[in-house]
């Protein structure tokens, strides 16, 4: 439960808060990491030494992975994060992921492994170009197969929420499946496209 996952965090030294009730998430399993000076590294051999270090959020994501194995909400935000560790990844049962208020350049190949995901918000970072085609493709409702192994990617997804990534391009070909609110910068999906 909640509080289990509360003293386990506090003892392997990341204070984090963990929500009884997450509105975003529905959900008593949710994390807040939100611009938390734990993720600074302290390194001193590291490049990264008194910023946030990706190294250190994965190696805590690795060292508390089967207490996680719940979390269905985790907040990221303003954190100054420019990539993510792929250990994030593997919290297979993660319904709201917020990136916002970050570095991020690219989407995170990765969350195509997040089968659960309701909705991303990866706003007010620094994306650039166009959607990926990784995401394209799984926003057009006959391609959202995995080539591997046959199973739907991201076939719960239901918003992206992009606003204030400047030169971030949302291209018309998505809209068929999808609807993009440009004023609000959320991409959402249209009902009965699963």
């Amino acid at each position: 439960d909640a509080v289990r996952l509360d003293k386990l965090v506090t003892y392997n030294n990341i204070r984090a808060v963990v929500l009884d009730k997450d509105i975003r998430s529905e959900s008593p399993f949710a994390l807040n990491l939100s611009k938390s000076e734990d993720l600074i590294c302290k390194n001193l051999m590291c490049e990264k030494l008194g910023e946030v270090c990706i190294c250190k959020l994965a190696r805590w994501i690795s060292i508390n992975g089967p207490a996680l194995e719940n979390l269905e909400a985790l907040e990221l935000e303003n954190n100054g994060l420019t990539i993510l560790p792929d250990s994030l990844f593997d919290l297979k049962k993660v319904k709201y992921l917020n990136l916002r208020h970050n570095l991020l350049a690219e989407f995170p190949e990765g969350i195509t492994r997040l089968d659960n995901l309701k909705i991303l918000d990866i706003s007010h970072n620094k994306l650039l170009g166009k959607i990926p085609g990784f995401l394209t493709m799984m926003m057009d409702k006959e391609h959202i197969k995995n080539t591997k192994t046959g199973t739907k990617i991201l076939q719960k997804l239901e918003m992206i929420y992009v606003h204030n990534n400047d030169e971030l391009t949302v291209q018309k070909e998505i809209q068929s499946d999808w609807d993009y609110d440009k004023e609000n910068g959320i991409l959402f999906r249209k009902k009965n496209t699963r």
